[in-house]
């Protein structure tokens, strides 16, 4: 593409990463952010007086550190983990800490189940073997569920030979798994609800589901494939590298400069139109905004034909996370493990069926009276909480109002209280952001800090829809590279650059 120009919409971790792979190709490109900073979901965020957190997102245990390299991020300031982050888990005693390592989990279930824990490092193992098959499928574009021509034929074929390499037991699990419910199979394996409901938990966050629905199996085994220790500094630190390196590479980045309109005459992109009027020539336009904004909102009428327009419509992203960030006096403590700190914490759903009473609350359009909680302690700086409230709906009864946020905080502080008595003491600033709060302020759809949910139709070979899961659009010119677009959501970098990869040729 000698001589195009390109625009990408949207700032956050995945439009600065499409935007530095093409410029670092010679290009020209224009990032257009619709706020007054870029990094999206990942920027860092103040509140209160003096209090910050790392993001709306708080972990960056997806990123792909081949990504990390090729970006040149490395030397811009993103220091890769050699260890992840222990997982401290609540619950009514002294709780129960997971550690990347099956090894240094095992002691720790060993209090609880001696054959869970074996049990454990046999869970480990076997999603281990598993991940060599699929982590290649997850760093570039998903094959065609119909192969085109002989080369895209080998490459199904090749997959097909990876999956049956790990042996007829492995291969046999892997298919009979991945559509069940994450909550049978990991009844099947553990008796320890504390664990399950652990291992189960990340499955099911902010999607439309609860432990016992179909083919979360396969979001666990998904997300396990992509875990990695993270990033030094979280998501924020990704971005002042991206931000960093984009500039040095020529790359141009606006803020304040929303996008109401992608331009097309006669099937083709001819650039972009803003809020206010403006109107950007490009030959290439990369939305790594919600697909089913760009989908839906910001094509002209009658750009996609009937076929493609039902499956934009269709669509599904239901946010069922809230966020909530706490300034506090002093560094919470656990009445499980006093005297010791973590830097993640999960409070509430120490048991399965706690999960899915709290999904049936938003099922229902109700309140939790008893979310789950994913805590994030920052280390340096005031101390906070930087909380991702799950199974919180969108569509609240009554709607997303002052007292029903007030409800939301206080039934999250309450939840708090169970875990880490008399913290409610301690709150010097708050700060509530509802679904509703995340869709206006981010442009995701339904609030989903997914911007797409997962489920089985909606991943990998047909994400986020069937017409547009290979980065490219039916509009020339029109590239598609988000969270919900393929290998899916997290600070992974890898959507962006797959579209930037694919408009590149």
């Amino acid at each position: 593409m000698s001589g195009s120009s390109f625009v990408v919409i949207g700032g956050g971790v995945n439009g600065l990463a499409a935007a530095l792979e093409i410029a670092r190709a010679g290009k020209k490109v224009r990032v257009l952010e619709r706020r007054d900073v870029v990094g999206g979901l990942s920027a860092r965020r103040k509140f209160g007086e003096g209090f910050e957190v790392p993001g709306i997102r708080h972990d960056t245990n997806e990123i792909r550190p081949g990504l990390v390299d090729s970006l040149g991020l490395a030397t811009r300031g993103v220091t890769l983990l050699t260890e992840g982050v222990p997982v401290y888990a609540c619950d009514s005693g002294d709780g129960l800490v997971l550690h990347d390592s099956a090894d240094a989990s095992r002691e720790e279930i060993s209090k609880r189940s001696k054959k869970d824990a074996d049990a454990y490092v046999s869970f480990r193992g076997a999603l281990a073997r598993l991940k060599p098959v699929i982590e290649p499928l997850l760093a570039k574009l998903p094959p065609r569920l119909l192969p085109d021509g002989v080369g895209e034929m080998a490459g199904m074929g090749v997959l097909g030979l990876k999956l049956r390499g790990l042996g007829r037991h492995d291969m046999t699990e892997v298919l009979r798994a991945a559509p069940m419910a994450v909550a049978d199979v990991l009844r099947e394996q553990f008796q320890t609800e504390l664990l399950s409901a652990t291992l189960a938990f990340p499955a099911v966050a902010g999607d439309f589901v609860g432990p016992w629905s179909p083919g979360t199996a396969a979001m666990l085994i998904l997300r396990d494939s992509m875990l990695v220790p993270g990033v030094k500094g979280g998501p924020a630190a990704v971005v002042d590298a991206l931000v960093k390196a984009l500039t040095e590479a020529g790359g141009e980045i606006r803020t304040k400069a929303r996008v109401t309109r992608i331009n097309v005459v006669k099937g083709k992109v001819t650039g972009v139109t803003l809020e206010g009027g403006e109107t950007i020539a490009a030959d290439v336009v990369i939305a790594s905004c919600s697909p089913k904004l760009a989908m839906n909102e910001l094509l002209p009428p009658l750009a996609l034909n009937t076929n493609d327009t039902g499956s934009a419509q269709t669509i599904r992203s239901r946010g069922t996370l809230a966020k909530i960030h706490l300034g506090l006096s002093e560094a919470p403590s656990w009445r499980g493990r006093p005297g010791k700190s973590f830097e993640r914490v999960r409070v509430g759903g120490a048991h399965l069926d706690d999960l899915e009473r709290a999904f049936d609350a938003a099922k229902y359009r109700q309140l939790p009276a008893k979310p789950v909680l994913d805590v994030l302690v920052p280390s340096g700086g005031k101390p906070v909480l930087s909380i991702l409230a799950s199974a919180v709906p969108y569509d609240l009864t009554g709607g997303w109002t002052a007292a029903s946020k007030a409800a939301l905080l206080e039934s999250v502080l309450a939840t708090l209280e169970t875990a880490s008595p008399g913290i409610r003491a301690h709150v010097k600033a708050s700060e509530v952001l509802s679904p509703v709060d995340l869709e206006s302020e981010f442009g995701i759809p339904g609030g989903s800090l997914h911007h797409v949910e997962r489920a089985l139709d909606q991943m990998v070979f047909v994400r986020p829809a069937r017409p547009f899961a290979r980065a490219a659009t039916p509009i020339e010119g029109l590239y598609l590279g988000s969270s919900g677009c393929h290998p899916g959501p997290g600070v992974t970098l890898a959507p962006g650059v797959l579209a930037a990869r694919t408009a590149l040729g």
